[in-house]
């Protein structure tokens, strides 16, 4: 498994329950259950498919406040979660912040 992690192009963020951001499309709204500079993972459902069939504007608002503007869509479904792609990516920097604010709220284990 860690092999695998290594391998990725990105580093991926997988978020507490209550700490998920949220992916804004419309007047829908989505919590995303993991992040990379270049997509994330949501859960599946009727409601994503329909709205990310195709790519559309989305923000992507985070607990602290910030809200990054892109696009997404559906890459592929991968067991009951919908994989996104954005077309302009997220800065590491916005995804590293995320990180650092995480730690300092939980204890180490807590993320596990």
């Amino acid at each position: 498994m860690a092999d695998q992690q290594q391998r990725r192009r990105h580093f991926r963020l997988r978020f507490p329950f209550r700490e998920r951001p949220a992916i804004v499309a419309g007047s829908a709204e989505f919590d995303i259950l993991e992040i990379s500079e270049e997509g994330g993972r949501i859960e599946s459902s009727d409601d994503a498919a329909t709205v990310f069939g195709k790519a559309v504007k989305v923000r992507v608002r985070f607990r602290d406040g910030a809200e990054v503007a892109t696009a997404a869509y559906i890459l592929r479904h991968d067991a009951g979660e919908l994989v996104l792609k954005f077309t302009r990516p997220i800065a590491l920097k916005v995804i590293v912040e995320e990180q650092r604010r995480l730690i300092q709220k939980y204890p180490k284990d807590a993320l596990r």
